[in-house]
């Protein structure tokens, strides 16, 4: 038996005046419902709509529930056999969830829209809530709430996981007390979901940051089906403050079994050394950053008589994808050198280390087409790959080919 109640937000006083009872019908035993959804469109919801203590009890058999601004008794709701929950305009805090939560072992699918704690405090929590059968959670809210729900919840290896863009420059946290439920977020989020990083995918715009990375527990492949995927968005107005909290974030992750590394945003120089460190990159895809990445690609490769010898970068690296580039550009600081040649030379360097590349995949580049410009390549990789749509790319939406097509025009 299914039960959908859905209020309108246009309805008359005398509609509303009955919405108690209606909730209070719900206390009514129906052993065989599995399905309720009670949803209203109001912008304010008035304070007594939530579900009763009762409702829990009455419904033995409820596996999918979904409560968009309607609350309940969050403690004393052990929903069992719930296997889908979706949370929407209620504002939870954390610790009410995963009081609710904790008596949810069946669930697979969890969204809440936004956790927010309303003292701006968090409670002490010894217990750690387990939901060994989820296999989606999609979660909001700020910082401080995140950190918090994340350090007390223990889920299954191939949960995905995503968290709405995280606002990292508020108002109410000074930088240090952010840098450190950074550091909480990313190191509990990492140890809460079994298996190692593999993968890792960097993206955005300038001041928004998508973090998404891959977990599995075979460390020889990044291409396992079998893997966890945790998605992660931080914003911040100010770009320099935002790089350096993007910095913190991570080298708080664990990177130790990185195999893959994703680039569709521009990195600064910082950036490029921590990922260059890393011992088991085999392999980049890297959209843009065709001054900051090969930089990063002859580090420690170059003689430096006045500085300190450094150590070479991405050491295990056997194949690179680069999308969207212009390989036939000249760098006003560098007349001479167009962008093929730069890499080039940064693959020579490396063929000489001992540190040579197996393949590179050239996609969406300019270029391509250009003996002069292909054959300082060619001298150094084993092999090159050519995806479609080199050329004009005239249909990649990305953000660096619609720059490039704007300034031509």
């Amino acid at each position: 038996m299914d039960l959908s109640l859905s209020l309108s937000p246009h309805f008359d006083p005398f509609t509303k005046e009955r919405i108690p009872a209606l909730l209070a019908l719900l206390e009514q035993h129906a052993p065989m419902m599995e399905y309720l959804s009670i949803c209203t469109e109001f912008q304010e919801t008035p304070q007594d709509y939530r579900l009763l203590d009762g409702v829990a009890s009455a419904l033995p058999r409820l596996m999918h529930l979904q409560l968009n601004g309607y609350s309940m008794a969050w403690k004393n709701s052990a929903f069992r056999n719930l296997k889908s929950l979706e949370l929407e305009n209620l504002k939870p805090s954390a610790s009410q969830l995963l009081d609710m939560l904790s008596q949810t072992h069946l669930l697979e699918t969890f969204f809440v829209d936004e956790i927010k704690e309303p003292s701006g405090a968090l409670p002490l929590r010894a217990t750690t809530t387990h939901l060994t059968r989820l296999q989606s959670l999609k979660i909001g809210g700020d910082l401080l709430s995140c950190a918090f729900f994340f350090e007390h919840l223990l889920v299954a290896l191939n949960t995905c996981v995503y968290i709405n863009p995280i606002d990292i420059q508020d108002s109410r946290l000074d930088e240090s007390t952010t840098i450190s439920l950074l550091r909480l977020l990313s190191r509990k989020v990492g140890t809460g979901i079994g298996g190692s990083i593999v993968k890792l995918r960097l993206g955005g715009k300038s001041g928004l940051n998508n973090t998404q990375y891959w977990k599995s527990q075979d460390l020889q492949t990044f291409l396992a089906k079998d893997m966890s995927i945790i998605t992660m968005g931080c914003r911040a107005f100010d770009s320099q403050y935002f790089e350096r909290l993007r910095n913190v974030f991570l080298q708080s992750l664990r990177l130790d079994h990185l195999l893959c590394v994703d680039i569709d945003t521009n990195l600064p120089d910082e950036t490029w050394s921590f990922l260059g460190g890393l011992p088991r990159v085999k392999h980049i895809q890297l959209t843009s950053n065709e001054k900051s990445f090969p930089n990063a690609l002859q580090r420690g490769l170059m003689a430096r008589p006045d500085s300190p010898p450094l150590l070479p970068a991405f050491v295990a690296l056997e194949s690179m994808e680069i999308l969207c580039w212009d390989l036939h550009h000249y760098d006003r600081q560098a007349p001479r050198m167009c962008s093929a040649m730069r890499l080039a030379d940064c693959l020579a360097l490396r063929k000489a280390a001992g540190l040579p590349l197996t393949l590179l995949t050239l996609k969406n580049c300019r270029g391509v087409r250009s003996e002069d410009t292909m054959g300082h390549l060619k001298k150094f990789i084993e092999r090159i790959d050519y995806g479609a749509g080199n050329g004009d790319n005239a249909n990649c939406q990305c953000e660096a080919c619609c720059s490039r097509r704007n300034s031509d025009s």
